[in-house]
């Protein structure tokens, strides 16, 4: 994966840093300093051998197939909406692969970027409070390139039908360096508009983005399962779920979608 990209190209970049091989580029950067205020830091593997997504779960990344990136970003104050930060730069993300050619995208509630209930990445948020109140967040971005058999063949045996970017692109073909390049820009403007204005900006752009609308969902809490219709969402990002006629609200869970009975 041969990028290189001039910080000075795009507005709010501090760093922008390639590695051909990284642990987990979420867990780096948490480490690190973080940027400073208005400035966005970019780290980019091209494999991780310990990426992951939410809860712990293993993310495959062979290298050459998977776009593994992690951007650092300062909050000066912990946004009210911060539950909703993974609804928003998915909205981001979705905007971005439309304009690198790439079509038919949706969101699964919370984190995943899917194509007809395939998989193409998911987002994995990470924060650490910084003296003073600020809140550094990492948002890690996982995003299916060109698979492999092997590598489709694994993810399948971990419950997850995967799509690549190469299937879903316009006829012109996939442009790597044009794709992460808009990411970096549509995720560091969603960044700044969360920050001033929390999630509302989002929900309209989010609601039309909707995979799960209408659908028939489980919903997984500890050992709880819920089942029910998805609704989208309200306000503040949380999952609406209608139960028994009633609508439930989750800000949390695992979601699946149920099988026609």
């Amino acid at each position: 994966m041969n990028l290189t990209l001039d910080p000075d190209t795009i507005p709010g970049l501090e760093s922008f840093e390639v590695v051909p091989e990284i642990d987990s580029t979420n867990t780096v950067l948490l480490k690190r300093a973080p940027p400073v205020s208005g400035k966005a830091i970019v780290l980019l593997a091209e494999r991780q051998s310990a990426g992951r997504g939410r809860h712990g779960r293993h993310w495959i990344a062979a290298p050459g197939e998977v776009l593994c990136l992690s951007v650092g970003w300062v909050f000066e104050r912990m946004p009210q909406d911060m539950p909703a930060l993974s609804l928003a730069v998915g909205v981001s993300c979705a905007r971005a692969l439309r304009q690198a050619g790439i079509e038919g995208i949706g969101l699964k509630w919370p984190n995943d970027l899917v194509a007809a209930h395939r998989k193409l990445g998911g987002i994995l948020i990470e924060t650490r409070t910084e003296p003073g109140g600020a809140v550094y967040a990492v948002i890690g971005i996982g995003l299916n390139l060109e698979l492999s058999a092997a590598t489709r063949a694994a993810i399948r045996a971990l419950g997850t039908e995967p799509v690549d970017a190469c299937e879903l692109a316009a006829p012109c073909g996939l442009d790597t360096k044009v794709l992460v390049s808009t990411l970096i820009e549509s995720v560091i403007a969603a960044l700044r508009r969360f920050a001033c204005d929390g999630f509302v900006g989002f929900s309209r752009d989010w609601d039309l983005l909707d995979s799960l609308r209408g659908a028939a969902v489980s919903v997984r809490q500890g050992d709880t399962n819920f089942t029910g219709i998805s609704r989208g969402i309200d306000a503040r990002g949380a999952l609406l779920v209608e139960i028994a006629g009633k609508l439930a609200h989750f800000l949390s869970g695992e979601v699946s979608l149920r099988a026609a009975e």
